[in-house]
């Protein structure tokens, strides 16, 4: 089965879901039915609220990363 070029919001949103609950794009990627890097990279370019979605949703990501970070290893 060939990867998904269209874009829809709900693989859009299934992405950015992913990326949230912190699995990094390069594993997303190898999941069944989602497109490949330069895809999506193309799709942020076109589509504001993806571009919008994805980058929340980075933040999202670092933020629980920083905390698990400190928790392992607290400010002196």
């Amino acid at each position: 089965m060939a990867r998904p070029t269209d874009y829809t919001p709900e693989l859009a949103a299934s992405i950015c879901q992913a990326l949230v609950e912190g699995t990094t794009l390069s594993e997303v990627l190898r999941w069944k039915n989602m497109p490949n890097r330069t895809t999506v990279y193309r799709w942020l370019h076109r589509h504001e609220e993806f571009r919008r979605r994805y980058t929340v949703a980075l933040e999202l990501a670092a933020d629980e990363l920083a905390d698990k970070v400190v928790r392992i290893r607290p400010p002196a």
